[in-house]
C-alpha cells in the first residue's frame, strides 16, 4: 500500500490522506515526495497508488472457457476472447466497459490458446488452435483485431502457426511471439519467430528470440515489451519418433519501440508456465512451477521481490493482471487442490501484499485490466467444469 505519514491532532495520531502545495496560487496535489538518507533519496510519501481490494463479480462470461485471449481496445474495453470449451472450441468474445459493462460478439474461425496484445485503438489476437483442446491438432496463423467499437478486422496473417505464443507491446507495436504447432502424428514445430503489429494494424518481422519456445510469458513496461522464460527445444521441427531436448528457459528479451531486441537480465528461476503481469513501473513474471517473481523496470532493470503467496511455492497455469497501480498473480493449480486459492500483489515499490485471495481455482484462466479493475476470467477447475465466474480487483 502506499506510504503513510502522521500528524499529531490534540495528542493523537492521525494518518495524512493527502498534502496538496501552492504552485502558482494553485493547490496542486503531492503525488510522492522523497527525503534524502545517506545521499540517497528515499520516499516518504506516495499517493500515486491507491488502495487495493477485491471487489463484488463482474457481469459472467457469455460462455465458460478455458484459454482465452486477452487485450484492450484503448481505454475503452478489455477483451477475453475465443477460447476452448469441452470437446472443441469458441468464437465468443466477451468485452467489459471501464465501468464493468458487458456485452459480447462472435468472431470466426473460433479457437483456444491465442495470445492477445494491444496497440493504439485496437486488440489484436493472434494464432491458436481451431481444432480440438484435448487432442494435437494443427496450430493457425489467424490474427483478429477489434477496434473501440468493436468491429472487427482481418489483419495479414502470422508467418507462422503457433499455440499459446506470448503477446506482449509497447509504445508503437503489438507482439507474438513463440509458441508450439504440435502434431501426435505428423511434423511438430516450435518457433523463436517474432511478428509486431502497428497502431495501422501493418505487420513487420522482428528479431527472433535466441531459443525455440513454448509456454513462455509476455509483459510490458515503459518503452519494452518483453518475452521471458518458456521451455526451450533442441529442435524447432521434428518427426514422430524424435525426442528434442526441452530445457526450462531463463532468458528474457525485450524489443523497443524501434524493433531493436535487448536480452535482459536472466530469470532467477528457468521456468515454463509462468506469467506476465504489470503495474506502472514495473513489467513483472510469476510463477511456473515455482514461487519465484522476477521485475523488470523501465530501463530493464531486475529485481527479485518477495515470491508469491500459494501455499505451496509451485503454482501455475495461473492469471497474472494489473490494476494499474498493481500487478496481480492468482488462481491456478499446484500440488494440492487448494493450492489456487490464493491472490498476491506487487504495487510501484515491489511491495508485496495479499488482498483477499479468489474464491474461484481455475486453471487456464485469463487476467484483464481495465481502468482501475483487474479481472480474472475463464478457465476450467478441478471437475472440469467452465466457470463463467469474473472476480474483480479493484484500486481506489
Amino acid at each position: 500500500m502506499p506510504k503513510k505519514a502522521l500528524i499529531g491532532v490534540n495528542n493523537v495520531a492521525r494518518n495524512i490522506k493527502q498534502i496538496y502545495i501552492g504552485v502558482n496560487n494553485v493547490a496542486r496535489k503531492v503525488k510522492r515526495a522523497y527525503i534524502g538518507v545517506s545521499g540517497i533519496a528515499r520516499i516518504w510519501w506516495d499517493r500515486s497508488v491507491g488502495t487495493l481490494s477485491k471487489a463484488a463479480d463482474a457481469d459472467p462470461l457469455s460462455l465458460g472457457r478455458s484459454r482465452m485471449g486477452n487485450a484492450n481496445t484503448g481505454n475503452v474495453y478489455t477483451l477475453f476472447a475465443f477460447g476452448g470449451i469441452s470437446g472443441g472450441n469458441s468464437n465468443r468474445v466477451d468485452y467489459y466497459s471501464a465501468s464493468l459493462v458487458h456485452s459480447y460478439t462472435t468472431v470466426n474461425p473460433g479457437r483456444f490458446g491465442v495470445a492477445g496484445a494491444s496497440i493504439g485503438n485496437y486488440a489484436i489476437f493472434g494464432g491458436g488452435n481451431d481444432y480440438n483442446q484435448f487432442a494435437q491438432g494443427p496450430g493457425t496463423n489467424y490474427v483478429n483485431a477489434f477496434d473501440t467499437n468493436i468491429t472487427a478486422s482481418v489483419p495479414t496473417a502470422l508467418g507462422f502457426s503457433p499455440l499459446d505464443p506470448a503477446g506482449a507491446n509497447n509504445p508503437s507495436y503489438a507482439f507474438i511471439a513463440g509458441g508450439s504447432n504440435m502434431h501426435g502424428d505428423a511434423t511438430s514445430y516450435v518457433y523463436n519467430n517474432v511478428e509486431a503489429y502497428n497502431a495501422n494494424l501493418v505487420k513487420t518481422a522482428a528479431p527472433a528470440l535466441s531459443q525455440y519456445k513454448a509456454l513462455l510469458a509476455g509483459a510490458s513496461v515503459g518503452n519494452y515489451a518483453i518475452i521471458a522464460g518458456g521451455n526451450s527445444y533442441s529442435l524447432s521441427s521434428w518427426n514422430v519418433g524424435t525426442n528434442p531436448t526441452i530445457t526450462p528457459s531463463n532468458t528474457v528479451e525485450a524489443y523497443d519501440t524501434n524493433l531493436v531486441k535487448t536480452t535482459a537480465a536472466a530469470l532467477s528461476v528457468a521456468r515454463a508456465e509462468l506469467r506476465g503481469a504489470r503495474n506502472r513501473d514495473f513489467a513483472l513474471f510469476g510463477g511456473g512451477n515455482s514461487n519465484a517473481v522476477d521485475a523488470y523496470d523501465a530501463n530493464l532493470v531486475h529485481y527479485t521481490p518477495t515470491g508469491l503467496s500459494s501455499a505451496n511455492g509451485n503454482i501455475r497455469l495461473h492469471v497474472g493482471a494489473s490494476t494499474g497501480g498493481y500487478a496481480i498473480f492468482c488462481s491456478g493449480v499446484g500440488t494440492y487442490s487448494t493450492d489456487g486459492l490464493f491472490a498476491t500483489a506487487y504495487d510501484i515499490n515491489l511491495t508485496r501484499y495479499l488482498p483477499t485471495p479468489v474464491t474461484v481455482q481455475r486453471q487456464f484462466a485469463s487476467g484483464g485490466s481495465i481502468a482501475n479493475y483487474a479481472l480474472i476470467a475463464g478457465g476450467s477447475d478441478s471437475s472440469g467444469a467452465y466457470p463463467t465466474t469474473v472476480e474483480v480487483y479493484k484500486e481506489i
